[in-house]
């Protein structure tokens, strides 16, 4: 199909191929042409939306992402009174002081730590969405 035969100008051997085929047999396509389902290289559309598709989906990403770090921040911000050594303290003084069950105090102070791995976890993501 690709091939048409006769015989080689100037000892180029393309110049038996169909345009857009090159190589042995014409079996590879030459630049800015697709092979077809149909064994026949077809020349690509001159199409420029797709960077301009991708930007948008970008764009979508970036502003999803800067929203959800917003409302993660805004959540984090009513437990981050205390840093971490604080809480990790008050769990301990607690132990200590015998005025609470160990494992509550203990509970207590991972499930504020954890608040704020889940908003590294949403940075994280938002940096991934947006390279």
């Amino acid at each position: 199909k690709a091939c048409l035969g006769g015989v080689m100008l100037d000892g180029d051997a393309d110049s038996l191929c169909r345009t857009g085929h090159t190589g042995p047999v014409c079996s590879v396509c030459r630049d800015a042409f697709f092979l077809e389902t149909n064994g026949l290289c077809e020349a690509c559309p001159d199409d420029s939306t797709g960077p301009l598709v991708g930007a948008i989906f970008q764009l979508i990403g970036l502003i999803a992402g800067l929203a959800l770090l917003s409302v993660a921040l805004k959540r984090c911000r009513k437990h981050a009174s205390k840093s971490r050594w604080q809480l990790a303290r008050a769990a301990a003084s607690q132990v200590l002081e015998k005025k609470g069950d160990a494992h509550e105090a203990a509970r207590r102070a991972m499930q504020r730590r954890t608040l704020s791995n889940k908003v590294k976890m949403l940075i994280a993501m938002a940096q991934v969405l947006t390279s």
